[in-house]
């Protein structure tokens, strides 16, 4: 649909949106620690928006109220200097299965992303981020929201 002949497009008028979708990350007085060679499954407590409600900052769970594919997308920043991990696994997780995950091997960064495209049924599916470390030692997450947070929306037409 153009929108008053400058050229430009709008999908918004046709009804379409990116919706629903969420961003959170963890707050200051949230910060997780991730133990050494333990799995533990992030929960991101504050939101920035949530526009379904979809997003449970007590559990960290995205469980869209809507049918459809969502694109997800995580990363999470350890608070720490120089580290290094023989592994370090960041993983998007489906009704506590693993649907997408990413993997550094003997690495120095602490960072560490993963991005996937998902399907819902759009009432009992639920999706989590999980993160595992070995550096020797536990590690704290960084609270610096564009560092470490979740974020999902439903992509359009589907």
């Amino acid at each position: 649909v153009a929108s008053g002949g400058t050229g430009s497009a709008t999908l918004a008028g046709a009804g379409l949106a990116n919706s629903p979708n969420f961003y959170a990350h963890q707050s200051g007085g949230g910060q997780q620690s991730i133990a050494n060679t333990t799995t533990t499954v992030m929960v991101f407590d504050q939101e920035d928006y949530d526009t379904g409600s979809d997003y449970d900052t007590s559990n960290g769970r995205f469980t869209p109220g809507e049918a459809g594919k969502y694109l997800l997308h995580s990363i999470v920043r350890l608070d720490t200097g120089d580290v290094d991990f023989d592994t370090f696994i960041l993983r998007i997780l489906k009704n506590g299965s693993l649907a997408y995950n990413f993997t550094q091997f003997h690495s120095d960064y602490t960072s560490v992303a993963v991005t996937g495209i998902v399907e819902a049924n759009g009432s009992s599916d639920y999706f989590q981020i999980d993160i595992y470390q070995n550096s020797g030692g536990a590690k704290n997450v960084t609270t610096n929201k564009n560092y470490t947070f979740f974020q999902g929306f439903k992509l359009i037409g589907t």
